[in-house]
């Protein structure tokens, strides 16, 4: 994609993806899900609060930085493999091709995020990540992953992942097993019938 010069426009396409209607923190809150909570925690210490893997031009962060503006462009970054994204205001932007061979490079962050990643990936390779990540976590650490829920309201969406990409969506029970696999534990779990899900997951 990045050799046929399509980058910008997809990059373009990334921030409005999937007819988003609200924010990430207001739809987390819709889902039971307390971040606010999270992210005032008195007893962690960490110079990271949040890192948006794959999270392309910054969207989420910002949205979570309006959100809670509290917080420093240094506790929010962006991790991307992305040339086409070389600056992003008010927040930090890092580099890290999650599907290569090197670590993840942030260590003990409070969250790492995962927005509309993992259904691109085969399980091998989506087990892969979730180690790589599961491996930089500390005990307070969460990972964050927010994906459709596997059901017949997302059918076409969940054919296309498994067409393009190998990719798919999951079921609870398939989520669990991949949290094993990486030495995870699935510590909150929300799937609508309609529009995104997430998924809370801790070390063992």
């Amino acid at each position: 994609m990045a050799a046929e010069g399509r980058m910008p426009s997809f990059n373009k396409f990334m921030v409005g993806k999937f007819m988003k209607t609200s924010t990430m923190p207001e739809r987390v809150k819709k889902l039971g899900y307390d971040l606010q909570h999270i992210l005032s925690d008195p007893e962690v210490s960490t110079s990271v609060a949040m890192v948006d893997i794959g999270g392309g031009s910054g969207e989420l962060l910002l949205e979570v930085k309006e959100t809670f503006p509290y917080l420093k462009a240094s506790e929010l970054v962006v991790q991307e493999f992305n040339d086409a994204i070389v600056d992003v205001p008010g927040i930090t932007l890092a580099t890290w091709d999650f599907k290569g061979n090197s670590p993840q490079p942030i260590k003990g962050a409070l969250i790492y995020n995962l927005g509309h990643v993992v259904h691109n990936l085969p399980d091998l390779e989506a087990v892969n990540l979730l180690q790589k990540i599961s491996e930089a976590m500390a005990n307070y650490s969460r990972l964050l992953i927010h994906e459709f829920s596997k059901n017949v309201n997302n059918g076409k969406l969940h054919t296309t992942m498994v067409v393009l990409f190998g990719g798919r969506h999951r079921t609870p029970s398939e989520w669990h097993q991949l949290a094993a696999l990486a030495g995870l534990r699935v510590t909150f779990e929300a799937y609508p019938s309609f529009g995104a899900g997430l998924i809370e997951m801790r070390k063992l």
